[in-house]
Formats: structure tokens, sequence, C-alpha cells
């Protein structure tokens, strides 16, 4: 019987993060079990599926403020369940970045008040060595006030694969694998105070 590696959340998560998921090795039919436990556990306003309600911040009687560490986690803990969909919701001036096993994610704040130029970037995939095989993304991106349940703008995006040249520890002269590369969006601010991202995977994605 085959298997593949498959992440677990963990309800005890520890503050660093560092074992925040746990790697366990499921029976292809357990993966769809394993994965619905999971959906379960973080819900929808915790990333699981797409999300187009109510997102004003929890202080004008909103359901969620921005993503913080610890929930841009247990996103990547569904996406390595084989999630297929799921959301993120970021505050115009966050710079984010979660590395977790074999899958990232990072938010690039488009702020200059942020060290931004006028664009956000949302980029996800494969930690290297692993990223060459991130798979395509699709994205619905709409910049929302914080107040209201007012839409500033809104756009489909589809990634680009790009390279990795924030990646620390590497260079083309102390390692022999490729560049890494991960799955990009970039798009112009308009207003707002918070990004919600609804983002399906799209590409073919390995198999561990």
């Amino acid at each position: 019987m085959s298997g593949r590696m498959t992440m677990d959340i963990r309800p005890d998560m520890d503050s660093h993060y560092r074992n925040a998921i746990t790697m366990e090795s499921f029976p292809d039919e357990e993966i769809p079990r394993a994965l619905a436990a999971a959906q379960k556990s973080v819900g929808n306003l915790g990333g699981s599926g797409h999300y187009r309600g109510d997102d004003r911040e929890v202080t004008a009687g909103g359901p969620r403020n921005e993503m913080d560490r610890e929930a841009l986690v247990k996103v990547l803990a569904l996406i390595g369940n084989r999630a297929s969909k799921v959301n993120f919701k970021f505050r115009a001036d966050q710079n984010l970045r979660v590395d977790v096993n074999c899958w990232m994610v990072q938010f690039k704040s488009a702020l200059q008040s942020a060290g931004g130029n006028g664009n956000y970037y949302f980029s996800m995939g494969r930690t290297p060595l692993f990223n060459r095989d991130s798979p395509k993304i699709s994205v619905s991106v709409e910049q929302l006030s914080s107040k209201d349940q007012h839409v500033y703008s809104s756009e489909e995006l589809t990634s680009e694969l790009v390279d990795c040249h924030d990646q620390e520890n590497w260079s083309p002269v102390s390692h022999t694998y490729p560049q890494p590369q991960k799955q990009q969006v970039k798009f112009q601010r308009t207003d707002g105070e918070f990004i919600r991202l609804n983002v399906t995977i799209v590409g073919p994605r390995p198999p561990y």
C-alpha cells in the first residue's frame, strides 16, 4: 500500500513554530480524512477554503484581524494535507514570511513606510531544495476597508515562477543545486487597510 507524506496540525502548537506541524505517513485512502480533520480544525476564517464574507477588523465588529505567523503555519498545514483552496488576510503594512517543512508563504507590503515600492507581492511554493516543484496558483485579490465591508479593488491573477533572489544561504558559487524558485503574484496598491487573498492551487504538485 502506497503512502504520501502529509502534515497534521497539533493543538499544542509551540510559540517558536519549529515543532508546530508533524509529518505523518498516511495511506492513500486516508488522505481525504486527514484533510477534512485539518479543515475542520482551522475553519473558514482561519484560512480553509475561500472566504468572501464580512472581513472588518475585530474592533469594528468583524470576525477577524490580519493573519499572524501562527495562522500562516496552520494554512500551510492545510496545503501539506493537499488542500487546493485556502485564503489569507494581511494588513497593508505587513511583511511576513513563514517556512514550514517543505512549504513557504510570503507577503510583502506595497507601502513605502513598510519598505515597499507601491506593489504588493504574494509568494507561495515549495521550500529549497524543493521549490522548483512549486505548483502554479490562481489568486483572487481584494483590497478592503478595515471599518466596513467596502472593497476598494478586486482582481484575478495567475502566478509566475520567479527566482528566490532573497533566499538565504544560496549562491551559485557555494551551491551546486539550481536557483530556488517560487510562485508569485504582484499587484498595485489602490486603497484599504486589509488585503484578502483567495488562493487556488491549479498546477501539478509533487506527491510528497
